[in-house]
């Protein structure tokens, strides 16, 4: 809800309802990589449930970019989604395994699916998948999505 009140609650909503798909993508992976650096701090600090928080909003996040692919768009779209649920499922296990390494790998692959994501936005992409499988990140060319 925004507050009348509160403009930068209102700028907020509005550069995000008016902002270009790939923008939105970018957003929702910089959301995950700082989920996912929190997750990482909570788990060293032995904080299991603070943890599990930002793991199960990381799997959130997944899940939509999961229901956002258009399968229209080829390949690519299929790559990306098993790129996803591969992903969703090392922060399922990270989060029931409370395991630091699997939170650092993912923090690893989630930070190169964003910088490819900022890179293809730049690019004046727009679809939700890149236009080819050449444009695809390599984690999602390589074998994290078998």
């Amino acid at each position: 809800m925004v507050h009348v009140n509160d403009p930068y609650a209102q700028y907020r909503t509005l550069s995000v309802s008016t902002a270009p798909q790939s923008k939105l993508i970018v957003l929702l992976f910089e959301a995950a990589v700082r989920n996912l650096r929190q997750a990482e701090a909570e788990i060293a600090a032995r904080h299991v449930e603070k943890a599990h928080h930002h793991l199960t909003r990381v799997q959130d996040i997944l899940t939509e970019l999961i229901g956002a692919l258009d399968f229209n768009a080829g390949e690519i779209a299929r790559i990306l989604h098993a790129t996803y649920w591969k992903l969703y499922h090392l922060a399922v296990e990270a989060d029931v395994r409370k395991d630091l390494a699997l939170v650092q790998e993912l923090i690893g692959h989630v930070s190169e699916l964003r910088d490819a994501w900022q890179q293809a936005g730049g690019a004046g992409a727009a679809s939700p998948a890149p236009r080819s499988g050449s444009n695809a990140p390599s984690s999602a060319r390589s074998g994290l999505h078998a």
